[in-house]
């Protein structure tokens, strides 16, 4: 008698503990941890209020991945540049200037007109597939990034209302200029998709990624300028 008076204490105790267990497990809202969105340290939650040291914060980091992105364009531009060596009297010119252990500077002089006439680049290469999938995947990666940094560009709380309007102005040109760099990657992946590639278009659509993001790096410097200058 006294075992089944033990196992019924037992079972009421065990569905006390879940039921406080089930109810600490649920927030104000009724939702439990499960429910609730990761936690990003790089994105303030919705409710924090951003001041200036933070959106200077937010502004300075924008400022490196605009720059990868211009880094990225670049290498594209250099890969359908790429020109085979000049040859010097049957000789690589790299062997002729480059790699002469000797230092014969009359061999080598870069006054002489006739070397000089000879440094002019040989014929244009063709693009390689491989380093064009890996610089537009990786344009989209960093266009991605470039997207989530822009949302989290907002006036500071504690900036004047001029500031606060100038920033605004700034941030929608950011946009505009970001929208064209989204365009020109839709347009770069379809000119890598190959077998055949129009350099002279791939490296144009590539530049043009480099004019927006100097675009939106100048905005950025205004919007930069326009809330702050004691923390720079």
């Amino acid at each position: 008698m006294a075992t089944i008076k033990s196992m019924v204490a037992l079972s009421a105790l065990l569905a006390t503990t879940l039921t406080f267990t089930s109810v600490t497990a649920t927030n104000a809202q009724g939702k439990t941890p499960e429910d609730q969105p990761a936690f990003r340290a790089d994105t303030p939650p919705p409710d924090v209020v951003v001041d200036t040291r933070t959106e200077v914060q937010f502004l300075q980091d924008f400022s490196d991945t605009i720059k990868k992105v211009t880094h990225t364009a670049t290498d594209l531009v250099k890969e359908v540049n790429r020109h085979a060596p000049s040859p010097v009297n049957q000789e690589d010119i790299l062997d002729a200037i480059v790699m002469d252990p000797w230092g014969n500077s009359q061999a080598n002089d870069p006054f002489d007109p006739t070397l000089t006439a000879s440094l002019r680049k040989g014929p244009l290469l063709p693009p390689r597939k491989k380093w064009l999938d890996i610089e537009v995947n990786r344009l989209e990666q960093l266009t991605d990034i470039v997207k989530k940094e822009i949302a989290q560009l907002s006036p500071p709380s504690d900036a004047p209302t001029g500031a606060k309007d100038i920033f605004k102005a700034e941030i929608t040109a950011i946009y505009s200029n970001f929208t064209n760099i989204q365009n020109d990657l839709k347009q770069l992946q379809q000119l890598t998709k190959g077998p055949q590639f129009d350099a002279d278009q791939i490296g144009k659509t590539a530049n043009d990624v480099r004019t927006n993001t100097r675009t939106i790096d100048e905005s950025r410097k205004r919007a930069l300028k326009a809330v702050t200058k004691k923390f720079l």
